[in-house]
């Protein structure tokens, strides 16, 4: 399948030398690098199931880079999920904001991680807590002070992996020869426009400082699902389903009322069920290192049920719609 841009950001570095001479992609070319990882890393983790990223990063102007980004699916499976869920420009955007890459409006340095961790001054929070019946984390400085964030911001705010990488896409900052760097969308700089200076940089290369030490790590996010196999009178919490893209898992359901319906037969699942819940994730937290590849899953609430229609029941409804 032929890659495709779907979305592509400027990235300008500023400063005395810059303007007189330009600079020298050599030296720019561990960050460069690095925004690359950032990017990918932070696609793997938020959407591991849709589409795979490419990052191409190619001179503009002096002193300015443009990021093109394009996706493109590694297997079929992923290409279908991709058109079921509308995904492309928008999820790239959405990772970017999250990242604190670029914002969404013109009033904050942003949402992200990134503004995460300038708040937090660069030091770990003195508390993070889930908010009741939401996706949003809330966090604590040291100075009692409290700041709402996505479930997206704080999974990416608990790799290491990521961590490192925006370590490195900063370290340019902490020389004498660039003052800032800017990042935004090409058609949306007003909008978008994140700039970064020296201070900021400085609190930046202590990102690592920021991250929680857990014994247990548990998050939450929207998901789609698929059943593994159908359901019967009497079904156990602990189901298999498929996230998409075939990945299988093994959740607990925890939606009294959706497994109430499952035990008394209400509701009896088909392998071809769609479902969209908002799933609860616990990593185990060994040696300071989140174990990303081995979660455990809980279904807290599931918010949309397709059931399966097979084709002669879809042509009897249509027969009786018309008879009407």
């Amino acid at each position: 399948m032929g890659h495709k841009v779907d979305l592509n950001f400027i990235l300008k570095l500023e400063g005395d030398s810059i303007d007189a001479f330009g600079v020298d992609v050599k030296d720019l070319a561990p960050s460069l690098l690095s925004l690359g990882e950032l990017i990918q890393r932070t696609h793997e983790l938020l959407n591991p199931n849709h589409k795979k990223i490419d990052v191409n990063v190619r001179a503009f102007q002096k002193g300015s880079f443009v990021v093109d980004l394009a996706m493109y699916a590694s297997n079929i499976a992923t290409e279908l999920y991709d058109s079921f869920t509308n995904i492309d420009f928008e999820t790239l955007k959405q990772e970017l904001e999250w990242v604190g890459i670029i914002k969404d409006n013109i009033e904050i340095i942003g949402s992200g991680l990134i503004g995460l961790i300038l708040w937090l001054n660069g030091k770990k929070p003195k508390a993070r807590t889930q908010i009741e019946n939401t996706l949003e984390y809330e966090y604590e400085n040291e100075n009692g002070e409290k700041i709402k964030v996505s479930s997206q911001v704080a999974i990416l705010h608990d790799d290491s992996h990521i961590h490192d990488s925006i370590q490195k896409v900063i370290r340019p900052l902490l020389s004498e020869n660039i003052n800032r760097i800017s990042t935004f969308l090409k058609e949306q700089q007003v909008k978008t426009q994140i700039t970064l200076g020296q201070n900021e940089a400085l609190i930046l290369s202590q990102s690592k400082n920021t991250m929680i030490d857990f014994e247990k790590d548990i998050l939450e996010q929207e998901m789609y699902l698929r059943p593994h196999s159908g359901s019967y009178k009497g079904a156990k919490t602990n189901r298999k389903f498929y996230a998409m893209g075939n990945i299988p898992i093994e959740a607990k359901i925890l939606d009294l009322d959706f497994l109430n319906d499952l035990e008394e037969g209400f509701k009896k699942l088909h392998h071809n069920d769609r479902l969209k819940v908002r799933i609860r994730q616990i990593f185990d937290i060994k040696e300071g290192k989140t174990d990303y590849l081995n979660p455990k899953y809980e279904i807290v609430k599931i918010t949309d049920y397709v059931p399966y229609l097979p084709a002669q029941q879809l042509k009897l409804d249509k027969t009786k719609n018309n008879e009407a």
